[in-house]
């Protein structure tokens, strides 16, 4: 099964969950609610002539939290990207054959009412796997400024209860545990939103340890 379908099943049952409805913070309770059965949701509506999409620059470190394509206010889901090892938040997602870069230009289609985003870091292998305990800080670090990148967009959208799904590339699965890790210990009520909102999370060949 194709990982387009496998999201497109994934988010299904959780299309009639609670919608973000105003722009206070939200209890940790409010991110659960009832877990239908099956697979089968309600047909996506067209997209909203509000939504817009936004392409990342080709080149560059594109750094931080990039938003390729957003429903609005009806939008029920963030899917973020998050790339690995020498990895970059626009070619590890890029069909390199046809030039097509499928968060922003195919599942936009399959999944209208949701919002994609991209986070980038920096990946150079020689700066993540350094000896010593520099690594390890730098994958908590990188893993905390996603967490406090992708808390303030959520803030500042009033989206702050809205579900989440990841979808990691390699090193870019470890940095998501770590920063649900982080989110679920976090003594602030705004950070535990992550990992309280996390429904789901895609693995492509995670060296998980």
């Amino acid at each position: 099964m194709s990982l387009r379908r496998r999201l497109k099943n994934l988010i299904a049952p959780r299309h009639s969950l609670d919608r973000p409805t105003g722009s206070s913070l939200v209890p940790e309770a409010s991110c659960e609610g009832p877990q239908p059965q099956t697979i089968d949701g309600p047909a996506l509506t067209p997209p909203n002539p509000k939504a817009f999409a936004v392409a990342l620059v080709e080149g560059g470190k594109n750094y931080g939290i990039k938003t390729l394509y957003d429903h609005g206010e009806e939008a029920y889901v963030d899917i973020v990207f998050v790339h690995g090892l020498t990895g970059n938040a626009y070619n590890t997602w890029l069909d390199k054959e046809t030039g097509v870069h499928w968060p922003s230009k195919l599942l936009r289609p399959d999944i209208p009412e949701s919002r994609i985003l991209s986070f980038g870091y920096d990946a150079d292998v020689v700066n993540i796997w350094a000896r010593g305990p520099a690594s390890s800080s730098r994958l908590s670090n990188h893993a905390e400024n996603l967490v406090g990148r992708l808390v303030r967009e959520r803030e500042q959208s009033d989206t702050v209860s809205r579900k989440i799904i990841f979808v990691t590339h390699s090193l870019g699965g470890l940095v998501i545990e770590q920063a649900l890790t982080h989110s679920k210990n976090s003594a602030e009520n705004h950070l535990n939103q992550i990992e309280c909102c996390t429904i789901g999370i895609v693995f492509l060949g995670v060296p998980h340890c």
